[in-house]
């Protein structure tokens, strides 16, 4: 679609599609912090799939929702790293849909945002990068701030993603929870000699 799709300022409500589609950004989606209107990805019955080849960059202060309809299935999958620095993150607001973010990146939610799924039953988030821990580029870092950033959802480690928590413990809000696949490796940022 773009190398940079970015959003600052809108007189109403946004939403990208009302059926099915998919498309991709080459760089980065970046919402700044003039942009106040909520975005959503798929209002109606469908299913959709994005894909950002860099980053996904939240400063506005409104919601960013994947699926809004009781039949919509919404895949958004990021090459880079997700920074929620404010606002709202939904993956699934209503009952019946369905959000699913696949991260390759290290994912930041800063004091301000709130990262959830208003319907946790089928919303989840898969660490999906590759890498062995042994470098930065080998690691996918989280920072998450607050227990409330992190509602209703379901996290996963795949198979062959090395995530290590930072600056503080990964704090999974209400009814969230995390699994580690076969294959993935979940660092708690332990520096000693034993566990």
């Amino acid at each position: 679609l773009a190398n940079n799709l970015i959003f600052r300022t809108a007189t109403g409500n946004v939403r990208l599609s009302d059926s099915t589609y998919s498309f991709g950004v080459l760089n980065n989606i970046e919402i700044e912090n003039t942009y106040g209107n909520t975005l959503t990805a798929l209002t109606t019955a469908g299913t959709s799939t994005i894909t950002v080849g860099g980053n996904l960059i939240y400063n506005g202060s409104s919601i960013l929702r994947l699926a809004n309809n009781a039949t919509a299935a919404v895949t958004l999958n990021v090459n880079g790293d997700i920074l929620l620095n404010s606002g709202t993150l939904d993956l699934n607001a209503v009952s019946g849909g369905s959000g699913t973010v696949n991260l390759k990146g290290d994912l930041t939610v800063g004091s301000s945002a709130s990262f959830v799924a208003g319907n946790g039953t089928t919303a989840t988030f898969n660490f999906a990068g590759t890498g062995d821990g042994l470098s930065d580029a080998a690691t996918q870092t989280v920072n998450v701030t607050n227990a409330a950033t992190t509602s209703n959802i379901a996290f996963n480690v795949n198979s062959g993603a090395y995530v290590k928590l930072i600056n503080q413990n990964f704090a999974l809000g209400t009814n969230s929870k995390i699994d580690v696949l076969s294959g993935g490796t979940l660092e708690f940022g332990y520096n000693g000699s034993a566990a």
